[in-house]
């Protein structure tokens, strides 16, 4: 794999086949790899810096109007 499929793998925009093929091959990629090794940790902290945001519901009228929209775009 190449930097960019990596960092597209890594991101959830890697079309990938099935099995376990691509995740072994950008683990091989990131072994090697300083520069995505290091993109990869920076996705880390921003995943968990996302996970330990507090949650915050949306006002019920808010929430019935994006349901609404929602709909009508289908």
């Amino acid at each position: 794999m190449r930097c960019k499929d990596v960092q597209r793998f890594l991101t959830g925009g890697f079309e990938a086949g099935a099995g376990d093929g691509p995740a072994s091959e950008a683990q091989a990629h990131l072994d090697g790899c300083p520069a995505c090794a290091a993109y990869a940790a920076d996705l880390a902290k921003i995943r968990d810096g996302v996970r330990a945001l507090p949650r915050r519901e949306l006002p019920a009228a808010v929430d019935a109007r994006t349901r609404q929209a929602i709909a009508a775009a289908r």
